[in-house]
């Protein structure tokens, strides 16, 4: 006579045995299956999108990575991931056939922490990696402005800068444009009070910024946000006001 637990065993390795088959007999014939539909996903609502869902697959068919009326096991997965990431809006990808034979693209869009509007040459933005990328004709970020005499190796300078003011909630609301002048210093604007914030080149930016908020928050509290047209930074242990 066998056991009531040694029955229940034996009733829970059939029914996995079942399960397991199933799956893979339902996963071998997906793979026969042909693909009916595409879809692209971002990690952005439509509105904050630099490139549309047609573009993207478009740009996939254009590489000849055809998924449509195709069987599953033949769309060649790797491949329009390696293509994607030649996108230059995009950050990182993920393609797959879900269960309803649809060919996904999820898609990760790189994040801009400046728009850059060089003297020579097109504008672009730097992310938040340091990469650069063009702007889009569907949509234009809200992040901070450089402009004046920037070459292409201004990049890292501008990135430094720029990564230090959009980690910091008070500088990101505070700083809406940075300058190069001719000679490279740098001079950034303020939303308030439109003043001229000089910190010089891109080194020591905390110990700058630290002594803009104690300025902000000590001095001119007291005496008045418009006494001072620019306020500089670049020199060691002092904070030099101009009217």
């Amino acid at each position: 006579m066998i056991k009531r637990y040694q029955y229940r065993w034996m009733v829970l390795l059939v029914g996995l045995v079942v399960v397991i088959t199933t799956l893979v007999m339902s996963r071998i014939n997906q793979k026969k299956s042909h693909c009916t539909e595409a879809k692209v996903k971002f990690d952005v609502p439509a509105s904050a999108r630099f490139i549309s869902e047609e573009a993207i697959l478009d740009y996939l068919r254009q590489r000849e990575v055809v998924f449509l009326g195709v069987p599953v096991s033949d769309i060649p997965l790797r491949k329009a991931e390696h293509e994607l990431r030649q996108q230059p809006f995009v950050r990182s990808v993920d393609c797959y056939v879900d269960l309803n034979n649809t060919f996904t693209v999820e898609i990760e869009q790189r994040k801009p922490i400046l728009r850059v509007y060089p003297k020579y040459g097109k504008p672009y933005y730097i992310d938040e990696d340091g990469g650069t990328f063009p702007l889009s004709d569907l949509f234009s970020a809200n992040v901070t402005v450089a402009s004046g005499n920037i070459t292409r190796a201004m990049t890292d300078k501008l990135y430094t800068v720029a990564s230090h003011v959009h980690q910091s909630d008070f500088l990101k609301a505070f700083i809406e444009h940075i300058f190069v002048k001719d000679d490279g210093e740098l001079i950034c604007t303020t939303q308030i009070a439109g003043h001229q914030v000089v910190i010089g080149d891109e080194k020591q930016l905390e110990t700058k910024f630290a002594k803009l908020e104690l300025f902000y928050d000590r001095a001119l509290k007291n005496i008045g946000w418009e006494s001072y047209r620019e306020i500089n930074l670049s020199y060691k242990d002092q904070v030099i006001g101009r009217k």
